[in-house]
C-alpha cells in the first residue's frame, strides 16, 4: 500500500500502526490531488474543502480531522495588530493553498472593511500577515509577526481520509488503530513528539485536546 502523508499534518495520529511495509509518501496539502489522479496513492487525507473534485476510483471514509477552539495548528500571524490595518498583504505559504478555504467565512469577519491581496510565497517572508498551518503554527515563535490570531471557531473540519474504493477495507481499520491507540496514551505520544521537535509539550497537550476524530468502522 501507498499513503500520502502530508508535510503539514506531521503530528497527526493516524498512521502509528499501519503495517511497516507501507510506503509513505510526503506531500504538500496542495499535491495530494494531482497525485491522487495519477493513481500513485491508495489512500490519503484530502482536503475537506475539495471532496467534490474527488477523482473516480476513490471515496471518502468516515475518518477526518477536526480542529476545535482548543487546536493551536490554524492561526493568522501578523507584524502589527489586524485591527490597525486598513491595506495589507496576506500571505500563504505554497502548499497551503486549500487550508485557506477552510477559514474563508471566519476571515471574512476579521478582514471586514480592509484592503489586502493574497500572495502566495515558498516561505514565511515579505508579507505583512500570514496564514500559517501544522507544526510552524505550533512553535509559537515568528519573529517580527509578533500578534497571534487563532482562527478556529467552534469546528473545522480540515481533511478527510479518501481510499481507493476496492481497498477501503483493508486501509481504514488499520488507520483506526493507529488512532485507538493515540487515545489510550495520547500524552505519551505527545511528550515524544515534542521532545522529538522541539515543541513546548503544554501547548502540544492543549493542541491535542482540541483534535476531533471520526471513525465509523
Amino acid at each position: 500500500m501507498t499513503i500520502g502523508i502530508l508535510r503539514e499534518f506531521d503530528f497527526y495520529p493516524f498512521t502509528l500502526k499501519i503495517p511497516k511495509d507501507w510506503k509513505k509518501l510526503y506531500l504538500s496539502f496542495s499535491q495530494i490531488g494531482a497525485v491522487l489522479q495519477s493513481g500513485k496513492l491508495d489512500a490519503a487525507p484530502y482536503p475537506y474543502t475539495y471532496l467534490n473534485l474527488l477523482v473516480e476510483g476513490y471515496e471518502p471514509s468516515e475518518l477526518s480531522l477536526t480542529l476545535t477552539k482548543g487546536a493551536r495548528s490554524l492561526i493568522l500571524i501578523s507584524k502589527f495588530p489586524i485591527e490597525n490595518i486598513d491595506d495589507f498583504t496576506l500571505g500563504l505559504v505554497q502548499g497551503y493553498e486549500p487550508i485557506l478555504h477552510c477559514v474563508e467565512p471566519i476571515l471574512e469577519r476579521m478582514l471586514l472593511g480592509k484592503t489586502f491581496k493574497i500572495r502566495v510565497f515558498p516561505d514565511i517572508f515579505n508579507a505583512d500577515a500570514f496564514l500559517i498551518y501544522g507544526d510552524r503554527a505550533l512553535r509559537g515563535d515568528f519573529g517580527e509577526y509578533k500578534y497571534v490570531y487563532n482562527l478556529v471557531e467552534g469546528y473545522i473540519t480540515v481533511a478527510v481520509w479518501v481510499v481507493r474504493s476496492d481497498l477501503k477495507d483493508d486501509i481504514i481499520p488499520h488507520i483506526g488503530n493507529s488512532l485507538a491507540h493515540w487515545y489510550m496514551d495520547m500524552e505519551g505520544y505527545v511528550l515524544k513528539y515534542a521532545k522529538h521537535k522541539g515543541l513546548d509539550k503544554e501547548i502540544l497537550i492543549e493542541h491535542a485536546k482540541g483534535l476531533k476524530f471520526k471513525y465509523g468502522g
